[in-house]
């Protein structure tokens, strides 16, 4: 592996961790959400406030702002095989 593999592994691997906070806090905020309706409490701009959380939270998991591109991920995985004879010969077998 070289230095630019290794770039693209650890963006992939601190994507993932942010994804998965913030799917995290997504939940835990919609449970306060529904524990404030049921307990009635309610305030004017809450559901406003609500959607805007989720609509953030979605937007930044699904944005390509900081993502590793497949492409890129694919290509680090292709040069690793091509390195390597024994997974050459696996791959063969696979895909015979």
């Amino acid at each position: 592996m070289n230095e630019r593999d290794i770039d693209i592994y650890l963006r992939a691997k601190h994507q993932q961790k942010l994804a998965r906070l913030v799917a995290i806090a997504a939940i835990f905020l919609t449970i306060f959400y529904i524990a404030l309706r049921i307990i009635g409490v309610d305030f004017q701009y809450m559901d406003a406030i609500f959607g805007g959380l989720v609509i953030g939270a979605l937007s930044f998991n699904f944005g390509s702002w900081s993502n590793v591109s497949n492409r890129d991920l694919l290509s680090l995985i292709e040069r690793q095989i091509n390195k390597d004879p024994k997974a050459i010969e696996i791959l063969s077998r696979k895909c015979a």
